[in-house]
């Protein structure tokens, strides 16, 4: 039957770390806009010029997919997936629909972006999910999980002086399992997904 495993609940995130990061789409890179990349979706735009390599049959399902799109893509798939139930008492595990990726992703190059810019949304969202919703508290994180839109590299910074965000090292992430673009092979709660 359906659902063997159980049904999932999906955190109603405040806005701030989800929608209103994607709406400012044009704000999120140093190089320009990212929203035509962000957009249908996550998709992006329908890839053209490709008749050549796909089959013809095949060429409308193809998009010009941005590799750091995951959040959006399983946020919208997993609002409508028929495992998702809207009761979290009935739920075996809990989906955090934070665009972790998306967030830090414009500190990344910048040359004068803090520590605490680089951490501010990830810090934000814990305490959001610890102080809001007794699920995390209850397992300590354990039957959570979230998407990662990016390389795990990306959230593991040492020292404030160092690359990246220091999410993944946040005493309250350690229990959630993680699905990104490339995972730490050492460390289990990280999920590499294509």
């Amino acid at each position: 039957t359906q659902c063997q495993l159980g049904r999932f609940y999906v955190y109603d995130l405040p806005a701030e770390f989800n929608t209103e990061i994607y709406n400012n789409c044009d704000k999120l890179s140093p190089w320009g806009s990212r929203c035509e990349a962000l957009s249908n979706g996550g998709f992006g735009r329908k890839a053209t010029g490709i008749e050549r390599i796909i089959p013809g049959n095949l060429s409308n399902a193809w998009y010009w997919t941005d590799q750091f799109a995951s959040e959006i893509i399983f946020h919208n798939r997993l609002l409508h997936h028929r495992c998702r139930t809207e009761e979290a008492e009935s739920a075996v595990a809990y989906y955090i629909p934070f665009y972790a990726g998306l967030a830090v992703g414009k500190y990344l190059w910048s040359s004068d972006a803090s520590a605490e810019e680089r951490d501010k949304h990830c810090e934000m969202m814990l305490n959001w999910v610890q102080n809001t919703m007794p699920y995390f508290n209850r397992s300590n994180g354990w039957d959570h999980f979230l998407v990662m839109g990016r390389i795990t590299w990306d959230f593991r910074r040492s020292k404030d002086e160092d690359w990246g965000s220091r999410c993944i090292y946040m005493p309250s992430m350690r229990n959630i399992t993680r699905l990104l673009i490339e995972r730490n092979p050492w460390d289990y709660f990280d999920v590499g997904v294509p």
